[in-house]
């Protein structure tokens, strides 16, 4: 906990917060070198003999700790739902079935987790996804398409790139996401914070 960048904020303003509330109540008191700040040792930075001194510090620091531990349970809770989100919304351009799984709605909800990135479809969005439905259904070349890669090379082959932008917009970031999320992921787990 102390060891994560993050962690290790959250803990500080926590702490400060409560030093805070209790100075002003009159729970402490304020001397020189009193409420000095308390910190949590890292595993690796603790031998037998200093155990107790890490308890005591946990004991102070321990509403501290477990409001820290919420917020990074909260964020992860938050992060997971978003990133269903978007995974249900990518669900929705598999072109199996003649493009049963199409969901406009899922669509645009995906377009708003990146809205920054679709500003100039705005307006076309709508009715781009109308006519486009209409004509990917009664299109015979694609009637046949098995996944998302099969899909953005009929795309382009055909052209509907350029006339559905919006929706080759949204099958870029599709394809693109998984492997960026991967990649990040894997830059984040080498960092020593």
């Amino acid at each position: 906990l102390g060891g994560l960048c993050k962690g290790r904020s959250l803990l500080r303003e926590s702490q400060v917060a409560r030093l805070a509330e209790a100075l002003t109540i009159g729970e402490m008191v304020s001397k020189r070198y009193l409420n000095q700040e308390i910190s949590l040792k890292r595993p690796g930075d603790t031998c037998w003999s200093s155990h107790y001194g890490t308890l005591i510090n946990l004991i102070i620091l321990f509403s501290s700790a477990s409001d820290v531990i919420k917020i990074i349970v909260e964020d992860e809770l938050r992060f997971n739902e978003v990133n269903t989100g978007l995974l249900l919304c990518m669900a929705s351009l598999n072109p199996r079935d003649s493009f049963s799984a199409f969901d406009k709605k899922k669509l645009i909800r995906f377009a708003q987790f990146y809205a920054s990135d679709f500003i100039f479809e705005i307006e076309v969005r709508d009715s781009q996804l109308d006519t486009y439905i209409i004509n990917m259904c009664s299109c015979d070349e694609c009637s046949e398409l098995k996944g998302i890669g099969d899909f953005v090379k009929k795309l382009v082959k055909l052209k509907k790139d350029i006339l559905y932008t919006f929706v080759f917009k949204v099958v870029s970031f599709t394809l693109i996401l998984p492997v960026t999320t991967v990649a990040v992921e894997m830059v984040f787990s080498k960092i020593n914070i």
